[in-house]
């Protein structure tokens, strides 16, 4: 768990300096249109989009309100990786190293 933990945060702090940096030098607008007038830009964010919504489903399965389900849902789908990283990082603590807490949530107990 320990190994995994370094991973979230490694995930996190580079998402977190990602999203700022391109929030500072980038344009949506113009760069944005350019991704997606790609094939491989419309194939990556496909991919993105399928991977995030695996991450949901998981989401969707360990949390027991619906209210926290429909919030990370739109967190992950605006935030993508950054979103996802977090959230393993709150299961994690959460666990208390048990894998099956981990990724069960509500149902390991």
């Amino acid at each position: 768990m320990k190994m995994t933990k370094g991973l979230a945060w490694l995930g996190l702090t580079v998402m977190s300096a990602s999203i700022v940096y391109g929030f500072l030098y980038g344009e949506f607008m113009t760069e944005g249109g350019i991704i997606l007038g790609s094939i491989l830009g419309q194939v990556t964010l496909i991919d993105l989009y399928i991977s995030l919504m695996i991450v949901v489903g998981w989401i969707w399965f360990r949390e027991r309100e619906w209210t926290w389900r429909i919030v990370w849902l739109i967190f992950v789908m605006v935030f993508g990786s950054f979103a996802s990283c977090l959230y393993v990082l709150i299961a994690l603590y959460r666990c208390n190293d048990d894998p099956k807490v981990f990724f069960m949530g509500k149902y390991a107990r």
